[in-house]
């Protein structure tokens, strides 16, 4: 069962229709929208990732709207984004939970 979970938790980042997509996950969320709870979003994303500029920004911009998403750019590479991200990601998520 969990060889089974891994499976696919790999193949749905190399499948160029599944969840590892972040364009066409962008996409899903905005058509999901209207049909779900909208679920606010927090994008960090280093100077160095070759996604960082026009490619980034246009995945982005397929999120559904809301007022309280968030887009990060950070001085950094792949490796230390969530480091230098951190804080910014605590205070975002403490500002959506009320405390």
């Amino acid at each position: 069962m969990v060889r089974l979970w891994v499976f696919d938790a790999l193949w749905s980042y190399f499948n160029p229709r599944g969840w590892g997509n972040m364009a066409l996950s962008a996409q899903s969320a905005q058509s999901a929208q209207s049909a779900q709870k909208p679920v606010p979003a927090f994008w960090a994303i280093d100077t160095l990732d070759p996604l960082h500029g026009a490619a980034s920004t246009d995945m982005y911009q397929k999120l559904p709207a809301r007022p309280d998403r968030r887009y990060l750019v950070v001085r950094a590479n792949h490796a230390n984004t969530p480091e230098l991200a951190a804080e910014d990601l605590l205070v975002w998520v403490l500002a959506r939970t009320g405390r």
